[in-house]
């Protein structure tokens, strides 16, 4: 809300110097706070949409790794598992039950690997609403 308001203070302070009618420096004053609510507004909701379109991608390409090259990733499931201190019976019964479906799976792989959480699709509007109204 500051960042918000500094430049339409800084705007209608130079104007006021230059120009005596206050009409004009307070519709330029407010023409500069719409103007960069819709600014803020439209990088907020980019943010969010950007952030989805990141793990969607993420999500893609583990399933396309599950696919094609599921030992490899069998494998990263087992190191992951034993960082947590998983061996043994445990050890394969814990991957086999992860691996055994391919949406936990991939889901797993997101959480774990990639340190991913699936983003709330409505955020970005929620998002830009949110700071634009700021």
């Amino acid at each position: 809300m500051s960042d918000g308001l500094t430049v339409p203070f800084a705007l209608a302070a130079g104007i006021s110097g230059a120009i005596a009618s206050s009409r004009i420096v307070v519709t330029a004053g407010i023409a500069e706070v719409a103007a960069g609510a819709i600014a803020m507004a439209l990088g907020g909701y980019l943010a969010a949409r950007t952030d989805l379109e990141r793990y969607r991608s993420e999500e893609r390409r583990e399933r396309d790794e599950v696919e094609r090259i599921p030992e490899a990733e069998r494998r990263e499931v087992r190191a992951i598992l034993e960082e947590y201190g998983l061996t043994g019976e445990t050890l394969v019964s814990a991957t086999r039950a992860i691996t055994k479906d391919s949406v936990r799976w991939i889901g797993f792989m997101m959480r774990q690997e990639l340190n991913l959480e699936s983003p709330d699709p409505r955020r970005a509007f929620t998002s830009g609403a949110t700071i634009g109204a700021s």
